[in-house]
């Protein structure tokens, strides 16, 4: 919930020429799956990251 919390308060623009407004008014509420199969290539094994960096993630 954060994270669509922190997409949706962005902004665009400049707060010197015309000030700051948000960066669009895209809003979709999220949609139920009805059995289907969310696929993706992103590696959660937050322990390949860290050795990968070498540093201490948290979170990503």
């Amino acid at each position: 919930m954060l994270q669509l919390y922190s997409l949706r308060s962005l902004m665009q623009g400049s707060k010197k020429n015309q000030g700051m407004a948000p960066l669009g008014n895209n809003f979709r509420p999220p949609q139920p799956l009805h059995n289907r199969l969310v696929r993706t290539n992103i590696d959660f094994n937050l322990r390949k990251v860290r050795s990968k960096f070498k540093s201490s993630i948290t979170h990503i």
